[in-house]
């Protein structure tokens, strides 16, 4: 139902909110506006009369800022995760990419916290390079009213095990920032670990931040720009190989071939740079062909 409205300059309504009263009433029913209109006229007798308070100003609630610097799409997955829990909590969090972080108002930061992974010799992300030659150049400020924590994801079969968060981590503590929490530094299998530092930092920020009004909540434009699957290695698609060609030539040495899964209706998405998982079951009669072969039993201890 649509109504012309009389001129704006006879209404006690401005356009803006007269605007979102339509959009509010668009669909309903003339009965429905009819209560409405009665829910109102309520309202208005129960404050008749009646000093009505005005609002005391909200205190203001320091947003989180929490930052993701991510290579393979690990250290992302863990900053979504926290910034659940800190939603959950009713804290007011605002994530971020590495890459999209203007860093140079990291001085104005209360609370901030990173997470990232480390890739070749040490070094942090591609999209965390820029934040992270910054924070080590002479145009670095003082972070003396800041509060930070620092989660790191790496790998310990590698010489610079998690260097990008102990750079950061160090760094904001040299800068002058107050560590909330010691660093995390977590392997491949970095689940474990990752839940319960979130649970730790949840904790922390609860300590210094006040619970946030729903309206005060902060979102962020770039986490809509995240892509996270529900499935893990602890709980993987179950996918079809549909395609397994030889592409190399019939009497070479190497065997190449072109493979192809079937991913369904599982809704997954996969752009380049993307890592992929493959977590594969031998056929069963041939392992038992296998066994026999060897006069083996096949409960015998063997190496991974």
């Amino acid at each position: 139902m649509t109504t012309q409205a009389p001129p704006s300059n006879l209404l006690p309504l401005n356009p803006e909110q007269l605007a979102r009263l339509q959009a509010a009433t668009t669909d309903f029913t003339p009965t429905q506006l009819a209560w409405v209109s009665g829910y109102f006229w309520g309202v208005l007798n129960q404050q008749s009369g009646a000093a009505v308070a005005a609002p005391a100003p909200a205190a203001e609630v320091p947003t989180i800022t929490l930052i993701s610097a991510s290579q393979t799409g690990n250290a992302r997955r863990v900053a979504e995760a926290l910034r659940d829990d800190l939603l959950a909590a009713k804290l007011n969090v605002k994530l971020v990419n590495a890459g999209d972080y203007k860093f140079k108002q990291i001085a104005a930061e209360k609370l901030l916290v990173v997470v990232t992974s480390t890739q070749g010799e040490g070094e942090p992300p591609e999209e965390a390079v820029a934040l992270h030659k910054f924070l080590f150049s002479k145009k670095a400020p003082k972070l003396d009213g800041t509060a930070f924590a620092v989660f790191g994801l790496g790998d310990t079969s590698y010489e610079f095990f998690c260097q990008s968060g102990k750079d950061f981590d160090n760094k904001l503590a040299e800068l002058g920032a107050e560590r909330l929490l010691d660093r995390v530094d977590a392997d491949v299998e970095y689940q474990a670990a990752a839940a319960e530092w979130r649970a730790r930092v949840v904790e922390a920020l609860k300590a210094r931040a006040p619970v946030a009004a729903p309206a005060q909540l902060a979102t962020s434009g770039a986490v809509n720009d995240i892509h996270t699957s529900p499935y893990t290695k602890e709980a993987p698609l179950t996918a079809t190989l549909s395609v397994n060609q030889k592409i190399t030539g019939r009497n070479s040495e190497k065997d190449v071939r072109h493979i192809e899964i079937d991913l369904g209706d599982s809704g997954l998405r996969y752009q380049p740079g993307d890592a992929l998982g493959v977590w594969y079951q031998n056929d069963p009669q041939l392992v038992k062909e296998l066994v026999e072969l060897l006069w083996l039993k096949g409960d015998e201890p063997g190496d991974r």
